[in-house]
């Protein structure tokens, strides 16, 4: 069992940004998210990001640098930088008569930015006001070359020219290259020719305090903004027929014609981002419910894509997960106070749960299991307690309160049952509790100095017999027996009970009765390269294959193999049952097949492997784990996953590997060389020929045939041989 994740393995492009800003291409093939931003990169607070029509990706950073990368996430260009007022830093001062300013491709907030179809950069800097800003928007060409100027600050919001700029927040430009900016304090959109000379200005505002420019639809209050209004209006959008689309703070999305008329509009709560696609489809980033809504040309809702929410089937924080003898799963849901039950499809099925401190509700659920009848037990960190639900989450039992004593739990952990439906709880009492299926107090293993049932030379508790009466000096410890952290749990078919051992980094193994039988695991300090490893050595050093950053979610596969999540490392490790390393996956990423923070891992009766990390979702993983024929390609992806065949040679492309491949076709008419050794029947087919050239040996061995169909033939070179072997 573990902690911590999501359901929903779809990876969402356009993506949301940190602001809720999207990139504006898009797909719904979890395969096009293909771009990480790179390491050692510095993007902080990363405002805005484009595409460009060859796929280069383009991110504003830190409000003053903009990157691009190719898809890769090489840097092929940087520019812009910042000028410090307060020492001169960069600062120019045009006429040496004062003030100092920010010259051109100088930047104080970068907000908006945008491509146009030739490839341009437009870039919006923000101030609120000549005290403190720029404000101004910034045309530069695709090598980041500085091209032209125009706006300037703003006085105040209430009397503010044309084509000045309170708080420039997001540019777009329509097919006949003129630019339209959205001022968020100005409450309006400017009109701008190519070469940034003022045009035209849309869209009002209303005071609500005061009703100026407010509208009353039925004469009843309250007053409120009118089609054509704006309140804040941030991101924009223009499709190819040039119709402005504009979301503002009001919650909406609108419409206008390519000279400011209004159209239409779609209300979308927490609205923060627009983008089109080719087909005219528009979609939405809502930042209070985390999604992207898909609209089509005239404003009807299509879909919406969510991985983070509180709708069924949506999460706010994933934490552990279980599987049940039917394959179904099961997943908590922390921050929504919930779990949610799902079928092996991935299809929600039911959820049960609620925030409060009363029977069958949870405030931050965490740990989770079955029981052999499929029963569910859900253990709650802040109602220090254990549930039981039935499979159809109808709550049963309840047991635990807040304390140290016997049957008492600090922050519980996890929870899992033996064949018995004995039940082990994990808590920061650094502890192992166990008790009967009705709940009842049997005992707990760990760390003792004193009392009849403490093993005092070890320090540690004889099994699970310590109560606060036998035993003494509970506390943490680093020996065999005693945890320093106790997390997750799993037990295998003999029901011993394996214990990540986070603050140790390792893993506990004890039998039924709670003996200690073995650990395995380490960690390596990187500051001093004590058990550290450098592979190639080069540096850095790192944690090596078998050492833990910190041991999150563990379970056990049929055959007793042991999967450890690693909730700093980002990777799930294999062991075999008495602790040795076997192999790894995954990596740090959002990208399927990567993790960040991962936390619950758990099987199904098929052997799959679920996992949940910080990205909000499960993954699903099945033979991409294991490599049974040694070459270092996964089984998953090998052509030949139980022979040796690193090279995945496919000699007729059928794809099954050579190495066991029974019957070989050869459809091209030269063969520079080859040994049929282990190819088995050899057929030439299509009207092609097999041609031996000189000094190339085609062998066919004992219990092979070659086949010549009609219309194919051999050719023997002179000084070429075809060797049949009895």
């Amino acid at each position: 069992m573990t902690k911590l994740t999501k359901f929903s393995v779809l990876i969402i492009f356009p993506i949301l940004i940190s602001t809720g800003m999207i990139i504006s291409t898009q797909t719904a093939n979890a395969e096009s998210f293909l771009f990480k931003f790179p390491p050692g990169i510095p993007l902080v607070s990363v405002t805005d990001v484009a595409v460009d029509s060859s796929g280069n990706i383009y991110a504003v950073s830190g409000t003053h640098t903009i990157y691009k990368f190719s898809q890769d996430g090489t840097i092929l260009l940087q520019f812009g930088s910042f000028c410090n007022f307060v020492n001169n830093g960069g600062c120019v001062d045009p006429d040496d008569a004062g003030p100092l300013e920010l010259g051109d491709g100088q930047f104080r907030e970068v907000q908006g930015l945008h491509l146009d179809s030739a490839g341009n950069i437009y870039v919006t800097d923000i101030g609120n006001g000549p005290a403190t800003g720029n404000d101004r928007v910034q045309k530069f060409n695709s090598a980041g070359e500085f091209q032209l100027k125009f706006g300037t600050p703003c006085a105040n919001e209430f009397s503010c020219a044309d084509g000045t700029f309170f708080n420039a927040f997001d540019v777009a430009t329509d097919s006949s290259g003129n630019i339209f900016v959205t001022d968020a304090n100005r409450h309006d959109v400017q009109k701008f020719n190519s070469t940034g000379e003022f045009v035209s200005k849309f869209g009002t505002k209303c005071i609500i305090f005061n009703g100026d420019g407010c509208v009353d639809p039925d004469d009843a209050g309250p007053l409120e903004l009118g089609d054509g209004q704006f309140l804040s209006p941030r991101g924009i959008a223009i499709d190819s027929a040039d119709n402005i689309y504009v979301v503002d703070f009001n919650n909406r999305v609108q419409k206008f014609n390519s000279t400011g008329d209004f159209e239409s509009k779609i209300i979308s709560s927490g609205a923060n981002s627009v983008a089109l696609d080719s087909a005219g489809n528009i979609y939405v980033a809502d930042s209070l419910v985390h999604d992207i809504q898909k609209f089509n040309s005239t404003g009807d809702f299509q879909s919406k894509f969510s991985s983070y929410g509180f709708e069924d089937g949506e999460f706010e924080r994933t934490g552990d997960l279980t599987v049940n003898s039917l394959d179904d799963i099961y997943v908590v849901d922390i921050d929504n106070d919930r779990v949610q039950k799902f079928n092996s499809a991935g299809v929600w099925q039911l959820k049960f749960g609620s925030t409060g401190s009363g029977d069958g509700q949870f405030i931050l659920p965490l740990g989770i299991t079955t029981d052999s009848s499929d029963n569910i037990y859900v253990v709650d960190l802040l109602n220090p307690s254990v549930q039981k639900f039935n499979s159809a989450g109808v709550w049963q039992l309840k047991f635990g309160s807040t304390g140290s004593g016997d049957g008492q739990f600090s922050f519980p952990n996890d929870v899992v049952v033996d064949s018995s439906n004995n039940i082990y709880v994990t808590d920061a009492n650094n502890r192992v509790q166990k008790f009967n299926s009705a709940g009842t107090f049997q005992g707990w293993m760990g760390k003792c100095t004193g009392g009849d049932n403490c093993d005092d030379g070890n320090q540690r508790s004889n099994g699970f017999s310590c109560t606060s009466v036998t035993c003494s000096g509970l506390s943490s410890g680093s020996e065999d027996g005693q945890f320093t952290g106790p997390g997750s749990m799993t037990i295998d078919s003999s029901d011993n009970i394996y214990v990540t051992d986070a603050g140790n980094h390792r893993i506990q193994k004890f039998n039924s009765t709670g003996d200690f039988q073995l650990t395995f695991g380490s960690h390596c300090e990187i500051s001093t390269g004590t058990d550290c490893v450098d592979p190639d050595d080069g540096g850095p050093l790192e944690l090596g294959d078998g050492q833990f950053g910190s041991p999150n979610g563990i379970a056990i596969d049929s055959a007793g193999n042991i999967y450890v999540t690693d909730f700093e490392l980002d990777r799930v490790q294999k062991f075999n049952s008495t602790g040795d390393f076997q192999s790894k996956f995954g990596e740090s990423g959002p990208e399927n097949g990567k993790f960040q923070k991962p936390s619950g891992i758990s099987f199904d009766s098929n052997g799959n492997i679920y996992v949940t990390d910080g990205n909000s979702r499960v993954q699903v993983f099945g033979e991409l784990v294991d490599d049974s024929d040694g070459d270092g390609v996964l089984d998953g992806v090998d052509n030949c996953p139980n022979d040796s065949n690193a090279g995945q040679e496919d000699l007729d492309d059928d794809g099954i590997g050579d190495a066991c491949d029974a019957l070989n076709v050869i459809a091209v008419d030269t063969i520079v060389s080859s040994d049929f050794a282990s190819l088995g029947n050899l057929i030439v087919q299509g009207n092609s020929v097999l041609t031996i050239n000189s000094g190339v040996t085609v062998t066919i061995h004992p219990g092979s045939n070659i086949t010549i169909e009609f219309g194919s033939g051999v050719l023997i070179k002179d000084g070429g041989t075809l060797q049949v072997n009895s």
